[in-house]
């Protein structure tokens, strides 16, 4: 049994020129080096820091047999010619299901998930909250740690 759920930027209705951005990143590409994809995925997030990224990539990517480095993402997922089908109806039925007290987290400037879903999600489940990360867009966590802990634990705090 879930007794209590933090979601991270996500919900039934997304925008799609976020997810199309993320697509594009993480499609099939290459780099020359670790280096060359921490740079890339830098320029993609600047609100993230350097050593954040290598980290994050030393467990996201993999190395080729030609020296190259490439997502570790399933190639069925990276077809940017498949098409990607959304029962957005269905999402929004298990929103209004949680029962637990469950805290949405949306970044100040994600592209991903917008303000005004967001407060629709959390209306819609009966023990919703939400909490607006300043400083961060879709990768909450990383963009601005701080942000994303406090946001945490003043929920659980609640809860006590």
């Amino acid at each position: 049994t879930v007794k209590t759920l933090v979601l991270v930027d996500v919900g039934p209705e997304v925008k799609q020129a976020g997810v199309d951005n993320i697509r594009r990143l993480v499609g099939p590409q290459e780099w020359p080096s670790l280096d060359a994809a921490v740079a890339d995925v830098q320029r993609f997030n600047p609100r993230r820091s350097l050593d954040n990224i290598r980290q994050r990539l030393s467990h996201s990517m993999r190395q080729l047999p030609s020296g190259a480095w490439t997502w570790k993402v399933d190639e069925v997922c990276r077809d940017p010619n498949r098409p990607r089908q959304r029962d957005t109806e269905g999402l929004w039925e298990a929103v209004r299901r949680l029962q637990c007290p469950t805290l949405l987290i949306n970044g100040a400037e994600s592209d991903i998930l917008a303000p005004d879903a967001a407060q629709r999600m959390v209306a819609a489940i009966p023990h919703g909250q939400l909490a607006t990360v300043a400083g961060a867009g879709h990768s909450v966590m990383g963009d601005n740690p701080e942000g994303f802990y406090q946001a945490v634990k003043a929920f659980l705090d609640g809860l006590a």
